[in-house]
């Protein structure tokens, strides 16, 4: 029977967050079953002022955004500028196990709330405020928002890629809030990782994320400067791929990485003679051709509509979907049929319907346990349970300033500090049987060998991985075995080396594991503490399921796609791969949640996890708009629906831009200070907020017209000076020479035996005390074969000669 409580049930979580990352984090640690206190000092969580509001006004107990976002957690207010208040907070900690917060650094120096006086209340608690930059480096200090951190992450280049003239179209911020998920659920896996640590060591740690480093590890190919020296261009045929179609009534996304899928649409869009031309014979030629191809193959697509073209490119094994608005997404077949959109049933609002967790879990599951709390909702009950403290006597220490109050002792975990004082990884001792490939699954992988798991990839000569045949990101840390699954003997070694592990995960096609007979239910036989975890495209149930998917492709059926554009203009998307490293994230924060639920209890399971519903969640504030409000939002640009200026601005040098978030007055001020303040800063259409945000139009050009003149670098570090929001776009090379980024440890060095030692995407988070990581250079594919057969599996050197013979070590 599955248990009513989820994987993190006893772990105990404080949450002070005044912006989506930290209500995020804290949103995932309450759905796995945590118990999440939430922090509001009296003026209450400024998410609540943003919407879609039930009914259209604004009302802090009516924003379906903060109700998303606050589902599970109990809710308390504190006024932590307040001496008692602050000691009523240190009690709560002493009985806490991770404490979250994306307060500024500012803000948790004035509160006295840092890691170091924290651990004088908590020896062994857990401490993640996730900052714009981190808490070191250069920028520590900057500010941020969504759309500087995307612009900053190498995203920005790629939104859009393949445009006619990069001076004016000028870089897009995806749909939504991809930094801020992004930097929430990095948190919420740290904070597990911390975890595992403390469990070691018997201490507390500290998690340094930053909002910055989070997305820019989703960019895979972020250091592709790194291996080629080359900086892909924005223009068209630069060097990406076609894969945006206009039809009758809409667009299709196809993606054709096999050369037989091109040849397959060519014969669905009906054999047309250019299909033979030399210049479109490969997709390199294609690429480099692209002008001449793009009218040819758009007048044969815009005869069938997008629906029609999609479902004939899939019946036919072609990854292909329509590019969905958002009504689209939630009046989508295959999500009903998998019950992702769920009621929540609030004390103010009713009955809501939001997005789910994508991850489902067999054996602990996941579920909204409460709505998001009113504001103070349960302080006295918290106050009570935790310090024993009823309202008359807290009111009586609030008279006394606390001078009275004493506070009991916290609690004392139980782990087992480290032998002799040395630590190992977290993940230490963790075996995982891999058969994942492309890109989601090897990234989750790749995160849990960098963890201290030993990860054995499972690769054949029969089928090889397409992304194994030069530098990346993916498999550095990792061994790796030759294993020839059509084989029976192959079979029967993979079945020893799954009963020897305590994580599977893949990402074929569904059905695949079926027809090997490696189902979890026939592994959990053999091998009951088995976490099996199923990632694909549509999930393992629907009627989507066995659709063959793409992350780009996923990207436009989840309305990530539709969503990314310049105002009036079609769908331009994110030409870069972004569903892939959030599914990757969410699946790798499944695992380490059902590990410690098998720590705790010595249960296995199996988690099914969706692509498209991974990425629509990180687009909860797009789909609640219309689940609330009725609107299919379309593309703006990087309008904000407040701030203003709120945009990215052209530089000086070819193809450089800065990205400017203004968000108040005193923003405002800065900026025009850092101008020079010039006499248009003085007009009265700009003195108020609602008034810049009605001329945002013209202000941009005006803003415009100043920063086309300078050095993004040195605009950057002038406004920040200023106290305004402002960063560049970063293309590769940017990413890998950036000071701060490489200050901070995202890259790590590796030797790799194609291009030499070269710099890759590390960890994106940082543990102190400890943070000790696992970095090897790839192995070659099948390198530790005859260590894996015969020193895990035992066999003996006569029979791994003759599986060698036979072609099943192969």
């Amino acid at each position: 029977m599955p248990s009513e409580n989820g994987p993190l049930h006893g772990i105990r979580v404080m949450e002070w967050a005044l912006d989506s990352p930290g209500s995020y984090c804290g949103k995932l640690l309450a759905d796995f079953g945590a118990e999440v206190i939430k922090i509001e000092e009296p003026g209450g969580d400024p998410i609540r002022r943003l919407g879609p509001f039930q009914g259209g006004s604004p009302h802090p107990e009516r924003s379906a955004y903060f109700l998303f976002l606050n589902t599970n957690k109990l809710g308390i207010t504190l006024d932590l500028r307040n001496a008692t208040d602050r000691l009523l907070l240190d009690g709560i900690l002493r009985d806490t196990d991770i404490f979250v917060t994306d307060c500024p650094l500012a803000k948790l120096r004035e509160r006295n709330l840092e890691f170091r006086e924290l651990t004088k209340i908590n020896a062994q608690l857990i401490f993640t405020p996730i900052t714009p930059f981190g808490l070191t480096g250069p920028y520590k200090d900057y500010k941020i928002t969504d759309l500087i951190a995307f612009q900053m992450s190498g995203y920005g280049h790629a939104s859009p890629g393949n445009v006619d003239d990069p001076d004016v179209e000028r870089p897009l911020r995806g749909g939504g809030r991809q930094a801020d998920f992004a930097a929430g659920t990095i948190a919420a896996v740290a904070s597990l990782h911390a975890l595992f640590m403390r469990d070691q060591t018997g201490r507390g740690q500290q998690v340094d994320v930053s909002r910055q480093q989070a997305l820019a590890a989703y960019n895979v190919g972020l250091t592709s400067y790194s291996f080629t020296g080359q900086v892909q261009s924005r223009r068209r045929g630069g060097g990406s791929m076609l894969f945006l179609y206009p039809c009758a009534d809409g667009w299709v996304c196809m993606v054709s990485l096999q050369e037989a899928q091109w040849r397959t649409f060519l014969e669905i869009l009906g054999g047309p003679e250019w299909g033979l031309r030399e210049e479109f014979q490969d997709r390199e030629a294609r690429t480099k051709n692209r002008e001449l191809l793009e009218p040819l193959v758009f007048e044969a697509t815009r005869k069938f509509t997008k629906e029609q073209l999609a479902q004939t490119c899939l019946a036919r094994r072609v990854p292909c979907q329509p590019v969905n608005s958002v009504s689209d997404v939630v009046n989508s077949r295959q999500l009903a049929a998998r019950e992702f959109f769920i009621r929540v049933q609030h004390p103010v609002m009713g009955e809501v319907t939001v997005p789910r967790n994508p991850l489902l879990f067999s054996a602990s599951p996941l579920s909204i346990r409460r709505p998001a709390p009113l504001q103070g909702q349960h302080t006295a009950q918290v106050l009570k349970e935790k310090l024993g403290l009823s309202e008359q006597e807290v009111t009586k220490h609030r008279q006394n300033s606390g001078q009275s109050l004493s506070l009991k002792p916290n609690r004392t975990h139980a782990v087992q500090a480290a032998k002799n004082g040395q630590t190992k990884p977290a993940l230490d001792g963790v075996r995982v049987a891999d058969f994942s490939w492309v890109l989601a699954g090897p990234l989750c992988t790749r995160y849990l060998a960098s963890l201290g798991a030993e990860v054995i990839k499972i690769v054949s000569q029969v089928r090889p991985d397409s992304l194994w045949s030069g530098p990346n990101n993916l498999y550095y840390s990792k061994k790796s075995i030759s294993l020839n699954l059509s084989t029976p003997e192959g079979l029967d070694i993979a079945r020893q080396v799954i009963a020897v592990s305590d994580i599977l995960i893949e990402n074929f096609g569904t059905g695949a594991m079926d027809r090997l007979g490696l189902t979890y239910e026939n592994l959990k036989k053999i091998n009951p503490g088995l976490i099996y975890v199923s990632s694909s495209g549509f999930g393992r149930t629907g009627p989507a399921r066995t659709y063959v998917a793409y992350g780009m492709t996923i990207q436009a059926y989840s309305g990530l796609t539709h969503l990314t554009g310049y105002p009036g203009g079609p769908p331009r998307g994110v030409n870069a791969a972004l569903s892939d490293p959030i599914t990757g994230t969410t699946a790798l924060l499944g695992i380490l949640a059902a590990l410690h639920h098998r720590r705790t209890t010595g249960e296995g399971q199996y988690i099914d996890l969706s692509m498209v519903e991974a990425t629509v969640a990180h687009l909860a504030e797009p789909v609640l708009e219309y689940l609330v409000a009725g609107k299919s939002l379309a593309s703006v640009g990087n309008d904000d629906p407040a701030m203003a200026p709120h945009g990215v601005y052209r530089c000086k040098d070819d193809d450089t831009w800065i990205a400017v978030a203004v968000g108040n007055d005193e923003e405002w001020e800065g900026l025009c200070r850092a101008m020079g303040n010039p006499s248009w800063s003085a007009d009265p259409r700009f003195v108020h907020a609602s008034g810049r945000h009605e001329h945002r139009q013209e202000l941009d050009q005006l803003v415009d017209a100043w920063t086309k003149h300078g050095d993004r670098f040195e605009l950057m570090h002038l406004l920040q000076r200023n106290g305004v929001p402002a960063g560049p776009m970063y293309n590769s090379r940017d990413a890998v020479e950036d000071p701060h980024l490489n200050e901070r440890g995202l890259f790590v060095e590796l030797d790799d035996p194609i291009v030499g030692r070269k710099k890759f995407i590390g960890v994106p988070w940082r543990l102190s005390p400890d943070n000790e990581l696992n970095y090897r250079p790839a192995p070659a594919p099948g390198q530790d074969t005859e260590y894996i057969y015969k020193e895990v599996l035992g066999i003996s050197d006569v029979n791994y000669q003759r599986l060698v013979e036979q072609k099943v070590a192969y």
